[in-house]
């Protein structure tokens, strides 16, 4: 036989041999037959098996495409390799080996009589009963679920009296929601909506939560999606990312040209000081620091909803999508953000997404505090293992912070260029308003501390201790154009290493001078730094 062999021996030598090999289950033949019926035509064999036995088994249930030999990494590339190509790759598994490529399918379906443990979790559809049969009867079910979804939405609209649209807002229609996410929908009618309406939204709304979805939804004609907007700032924003999902194409077009009138008509200006007011309460409830020990990587200081903020900005004054539409000569606004500056942004969402469907699987729930007893586990989830005398939670912890700190800073850089864009270069106060103030080579700009023209830090990085050491003389903020240009031009700081003038200023604005220790303010400035 080829399949395992064990041997079993005494002290007088060998007296026996166990040889071990697969019987294929008598069910597996009606079982591919069934997939072939529904449509299902290339059925491939992925196995870790010999190559031999594995071509034994393709050829008894009538496989012809198989591979044997195969790591689980081998078996996920050869998922996504499908996936390039087009084709929708639906996963049936039962082994640990088997759940990466569980997670990398389009649909991942565990077998799982046992627990499953890993690959449970790696899969988008658990069974609890090891017969084939049962992949048959889900696929089946959710093939019937999504016909009846289109038919009762089309039903519905096609029963209203008058027209309507079904438009995906907020993160739904961003394309953008974690595992247990709400999804919001907006009815938009051509008039005022009639009872008729309401009767057909609220058919498909019971729809929708009998499936167990959490819908927040709102019904409304265009005039009255004009006129929240106009009043509510977290409605205006939800509608900025407005989809079609189904129904009048028109009319939701003649809502999607009136919303943004309405925007243009009422200036950028408005929007971008309601959403800094509004990301600044944030910060106050949520922590005023991105270095809290359990943060909330939603609402807290460096997390999702601050680069959130940042994309409404940039897409309320520039029309963009990503941040990567910013870069380059170009680019609206003509590059304000560097291509590396624009790859940190998507780095940090890619992690913090990360993070957060993490947490909400472990958690079974919205849940988006990084809490002391969830940090270890959903670092374990994403390979965070222990280094040296670093724990694996402690690397994790430590990425998240660096991840939160490079979000303040993309903050810091971005803003002020779409404020800047949006309303115009700050009035400066001229020379004769403050002439010793000006022969430092810093200026007033809407009262704060900016740096004069031709005495910018890349020409003079003396300039980047100097500006601190003004502020905190006469009691001056930053300007935000100002910490931009501190964050462009860290790197000058190194050409002061070994400066004894610079030297001085470090430990002034650490400690202050003798007798002026209560102006110093050491922490403060040194933040800054």
């Amino acid at each position: 036989a080829d399949g395992l062999r064990a041997y079993i021996g005494t002290s007088s030598g060998a007296v026996g041999r166990i040889e071990f090999a697969d019987e294929l289950r008598a069910d597996l033949t009606p079982f591919f037959a069934s997939l072939d019926h529904l449509g299902i035509r290339d059925t491939q064999l992925l196995s870790g098996d010999k190559t031999e036995n594995v071509a034994k088994v393709a050829g008894a249930v009538g496989i012809k495409t198989f591979a044997g030999n195969l790591s689980p990494e081998d078996k996920v590339n050869r998922v996504r390799a499908l996936e390039k190509s087009g084709r929708r790759v639906l996963m049936v598994g039962d082994g640990t080996n088997d759940a990466p490529a569980l997670s990398a399918a389009t649909v991942g379906i565990a077998l799982a009589g046992h627990g499953g443990g890993v690959v449970a979790e790696a899969a988008d559809v658990v069974l609890l009963i090891d017969e084939p049969s049962r992949v048959i009867e889900a696929i089946a079910i959710g093939r019937r679920s999504l016909r009846i979804a289109r038919q009762s939405i089309g039903v519905g609209l096609g029963l209203s009296l008058i027209g309507m649209a079904v438009a995906a807002t907020g993160g739904y229609g961003r394309g953008v929601l974690a595992p247990f996410s709400d999804i919001d929908l907006l009815f938009i009618t051509g008039d005022t909506p009639s009872p008729h309406s309401f009767a057909t939204v609220e058919f498909m709304l019971y729809f929708l939560w009998d499936l167990g979805l959490k819908v927040g939804h709102a019904t409304r004609s265009v005039e009255e999606c004009l006129a929240e907007a106009g009043r509510d700032l977290t409605v205006r924003t939800s509608m900025i990312d407005a989809r079609l999902l189904a129904g009048e194409p028109a009319l939701f077009g003649l809502f999607e040209n009136r919303f943004l009138t309405f925007c243009a008509s009422d200036g950028a200006g408005s929007f971008i000081t309601a959403k800094q007011a509004e990301r600044d309460a944030r910060h106050h409830r949520y922590g005023e620091t991105p270095f809290l020990v359990e943060p909330n990587i939603k609402e807290g200081r460096g997390g999702l909803r601050d680069l959130q903020t940042l994309y409404w900005m940039s897409r309320y004054v520039f029309g963009t999508q990503v941040m990567g539409e910013l870069v380059g000569p170009e680019s609206p606004g003509g590059g304000i953000l560097t291509d590396a500056e624009a790859k940190h942004a998507r780095r940090s969402w890619d992690f913090l997404w990360t993070v957060r469907f993490h947490l909400h699987y472990v958690a079974g729930r919205a849940e988006d505090r990084l809490t002391f007893d969830l940090q270890p586990v959903v670092g374990a989830r994403m390979g965070y293992t222990r280094h040296g005398r670093q724990d694996g939670v402690e690397r994790f912890m430590r990425h998240y912070f660096l991840t939160a700190r490079e979000i303040t800073r993309i903050t810091a850089v971005l803003e002020p260029a779409i404020v800047r864009a949006a309303l115009g270069p700050p009035a400066l106060a001229g020379a004769a308003n403050d002439a010793a103030l000006h022969e430092e080579g810093f200026v007033l700009a809407d009262g704060k501390l900016l740096c004069a023209p031709g005495n910018d830090f890349g020409r003079h990085p003396m300039a980047i201790l100097r500006i601190l050491q003004v502020a905190r003389e006469r009691g001056l903020d930053l300007h935000p154009l100002a910490i931009r240009a501190l964050i462009r031009h860290e790197r000058g700081g190194v050409a002061l290493r070994g400066d004894p003038a610079a030297g001085a200023l470090f430990l002034d604005l650490l400690s202050g001078r003798d007798g002026e220790h209560s102006h110093a303010e050491g922490a403060k400035w040194i933040a800054v730094l």
